[in-house]
């Protein structure tokens, strides 16, 4: 089994809000019928570590558009610019369900989920 890479596929600004998807590659194929699948995140509202690390189950629960599935920075991510200072919510599309329905794998489905997702933070202001 090869190993699963990691590469910034996009990064955009949506309503002040630095977005992210990631392109995985090399992903089982059980789970990503082509290999590759797109995970999405989202900037938080700028606040410290400790309070976010305190209220990150509150942040799981409040949140409907996706199942959240990352919280933490993304400055590890190879030729990434992005501030180790800024924190993410993100999601993943490596489960069972979404193998089963491949349209959710797509950058043109994560990049969607991850506005929906933008809109719902800020909303909730997170």
């Amino acid at each position: 089994m090869s190993d699963i890479a990691d590469e910034i596929a996009e990064k955009f600004i949506y309503r002040r809000r630095t977005c992210v998807i990631v392109k995985l590659v090399n992903v089982p194929l059980r789970v990503a019928p082509n290999g590759v699948c797109y995970n999405g995140y989202v900037s938080v509202i700028p606040r410290s570590r400790r309070d976010y690390l305190a209220k990150l189950w509150a942040f799981t629960d409040r949140i409907k558009t996706v199942e959240l599935t990352y919280f933490g920075v993304l400055g590890h991510l190879p030729n990434s610019d992005i501030p180790k200072s800024l924190w993410f919510l993100g999601f993943d599309t490596t489960h069972i369900w979404n193998s089963e329905h491949p349209i959710t794998q797509t950058l043109g489905h994560v990049k969607r989920q991850t506005m929906k997702l933008a809109d719902e933070m800020i909303r909730k202001r997170i």
